[in-house]
């Protein structure tokens, strides 16, 4: 599968081009055309995010461009990356319409906190004790608004969202941050760390104190003034359980799990390993 579009991408070309006949007629000639000399499986539309002025055109655009896919030998799958946000969905999908044409859906059911809401939070956390945010309740949003379970992908994050604490002593759940935590050397991206930046805060040694929520299947750790939330071992292993009733899992983004296995000391790709075993 290739990807269209992307969280960096602009936006607005994918609104321009679903809005107009002609434009959406060329742009499924040219992903034909690419898909005719490139051997991929199919193309996966990551706009992040369709707005309600965009609903329809987004259905007219998709359907076109399944039913080119549906004429090509092989046949190409067609999917979509969906948002976690209920409020962003109600707008810009109309879902009921789109499944018919859409493989499945990669749900973002990631990124539901970070540094810019002013206090520490969970980054994705598989289930919420209250109402609130969590992958269950995205999955469930989605099973109501029309998505089949087979068609239903979870996301799985590769990272740590990553805070710098406004007291050090003020370190659990809800507690103030001042801003993002410290860069990772590898990511280089503002309140973010890969996983194989962080998995070694797991030895006993490392002086990172990390709290497991069984119940909630969601981790966070801290040391001194930093605060990271972020999946351990047993919560992939228990997002992997999850997703096995569903249409199964995909990962964002690769390159943050121990590639070369230098860094985690379990091998090279731990988690999607673990990932693969209880899938």
């Amino acid at each position: 599968m290739i990807a269209i579009g992307g969280g960096s991408f602009d936006q607005s070309i994918f609104a321009d081009l679903i809005s107009d006949p002609e434009l959406i007629n060329t742009t499924i000639n040219s992903i034909v055309e690419f898909l005719t000399v490139y051997p991929f499986d199919g193309v996966d539309l990551d706009w992040e995010f369709p707005g309600e002025d965009d609903r329809a055109n987004l259905v007219t655009f998709v359907t076109a461009l399944k039913k080119r896919f549906s004429k090509m030998k092989p046949k190409r799958l067609l999917t979509a990356a969906v948002t976690a946000d209920p409020e962003v969905a109600a707008l810009g999908y109309d879902m009921k319409k789109l499944i018919k044409s859409l493989d499945w859906v990669h749900v973002m059911s990631y990124d539901f906190h970070s540094y810019e809401d002013g206090e520490t939070g969970l980054n994705a956390q598989l289930y919420n004790k209250t109402a609130g945010s969590s992958v269950d309740a995205t999955v469930k949003y989605w099973k109501k608004n029309g998505v089949p379970v087979a068609k239903l992908v979870v996301g799985i994050p590769l990272y740590a969202k990553s805070y710098t604490l406004t007291d050090s002593s003020a370190h659990g759940l809800g507690d103030s941050v001042d801003g993002a935590g410290s860069t990772g050397t590898i990511s280089e991206s503002e309140g973010k760390l890969n996983f194989l930046e962080y998995c070694s805060y797991f030895d006993a040694t490392s002086g990172w104190i990390t709290v497991d929520n069984s119940s909630l299947q969601a981790s966070y750790a801290y040391k001194d003034d930093q605060w990271i939330s972020f999946d351990s071992y047993n919560n992939y292993i228990a997002k992997a359980k999850y997703a096995k009733k569903l249409g199964g899992a995909m990962v964002w983004e690769i390159g943050g799990d121990d590639y070369n296995g230098l860094y985690c000391k379990k091998g090279k790709y731990p988690v999607l390993t673990l990932l693969f075993k209880n899938l």
